[in-house]
């Protein structure tokens, strides 16, 4: 009987010791939780962030977030892309002619960044001349900043949730759905109708699968590279509770083996 009571009594202790852990890995969770809330808010809000890490670089994206779901502002994000990327399309295919014309030594990636860079008051202008144009009167944002985006298929391609370069347009509050491409490797450049890029470079369906390709590989090596925070805290979580069932499975088989 005294034995008895004292297994229940070891039992109930080694309950409690992991109620207090997984209370105490709760606690330390809630900065995790706080920051994510922070990075779900910024990407309704303040489209790019400083405070936030590129998990994908050499990938540059490009979004166009209307106003709102109104068939109206949908509608309005579509001229607005139509517009601004055919600009920044001719903008990025003469900068990369005039580069190689020069011999200018540095990468496709390298100009192209430097080209948005460089033209987004510019490329901001554009997204208001197309708003303007239809009669409207929302204010367009262009920023280029890293953001954190959802899980997305572009074509055939699966662009799993991270952080992000991107180019964005934001269009008056910016609470409708986005459309988006890639600059970068630039697919969104030789997808479009009549692509100035595709002529002057010359780009067939082979260059096209060989972008795809790099692009399948920058995605894949960014991944390997390491979790995110959230990641290693559930593994941290799980490491904790593992150690504790071990140690509590050996203490309760210390104390069942007969002396």
């Amino acid at each position: 009987m005294d034995r008895e009571y004292k297994r229940e009594n070891f039992r109930s202790r080694r309950t409690e010791r992991i109620l207090i852990a997984l209370m105490l890995l709760a606690l330390a969770a809630l900065p995790l939780l706080y920051k994510a809330g922070s990075v779900a808010e910024a990407d309704k809000d303040d489209v790019g962030s400083a405070a936030l890490i590129n998990q994908h670089p050499g990938i540059l994206r490009f979004h166009v977030i209307a106003n709102s779901d109104s068939e109206e502002d949908q509608e309005l994000k579509l001229a607005v892309r139509n517009y601004v990327l055919a600009k920044v399309q001719n903008g990025i295919t003469h900068a990369l002619a005039a580069a190689e014309a020069t011999g200018d030594e540095r990468s496709q990636e390298e100009l192209m960044r430097a080209y948005v860079a460089g033209e987004l008051e510019q490329i901001n202008a554009w997204a208001q001349e197309a708003v303007s144009a239809r009669g409207f009167d929302y204010q367009a944002k262009a920023s280029l900043g890293v953001r954190h985006i959802p899980a997305k298929y572009y074509d055939d391609l699966y662009f799993p949730e991270g952080n992000y370069e991107a180019l964005t347009i934001t269009l008056g509050e910016g609470k409708g759905q986005n459309w988006w491409c890639v600059v970068f490797p630039p697919l969104c450049l030789i997808d479009s109708e009549d692509s100035a890029y595709a002529q002057e470079f010359s780009v067939g369906e082979e260059e096209r699968l060989q972008l795809k390709f790099k692009t399948l590989e920058l995605l894949e090596s960014s991944g390997k590279e390491g979790k995110s925070e959230n990641d290693c805290f559930s593994s941290a979580i799980a490491g904790a509770l593992q150690k504790i069932m071990r140690e509590s499975q050996r203490s309760l088989q210390d104390f069942e083996t007969p002396s």
